[in-house]
């Protein structure tokens, strides 16, 4: 977890990457991100396993731990790239945020 606090910290910006899972995310949660809409200005979180981000689709709120990261990461100004091999999901839910 300090790593990653380093990646995304200001004095971290040199780092080219840093590599962890999404369940790994889901249990750091949002909160490890630093705050402030240009926070994460530079940065690309690369979301493999992009069917587990979803949202409602009557709602399209999140419904996901991995999708509220990934959505905090863009509200902080952070671009997300998202990869699936699976376009679906078994419960009908969208699989990536519109």
């Amino acid at each position: 977890m300090d790593e990653f606090k380093t990646f995304v910290s200001p004095e971290g910006h040199t780092t080219p990457f840093f590599l962890t899972t999404h369940s790994q995310l889901t249990t750091w949660g949002p909160d490890i991100l630093p705050t402030g809409p240009d926070a994460l200005a530079g940065r690309l979180l690369i979301l493999d396993e992009a069917q587990h981000v979803g949202t409602d689709p009557k709602t399209r709120d999140l419904n996901t731990a991995i999708g509220t990261f990934a959505a905090t990461t863009h509200e902080r100004g952070g671009t997300n790239l998202y990869t699936t091999a699976t376009p679906f999901r078994s419960d009908s839910k969208a699989v990536l945020p519109e």
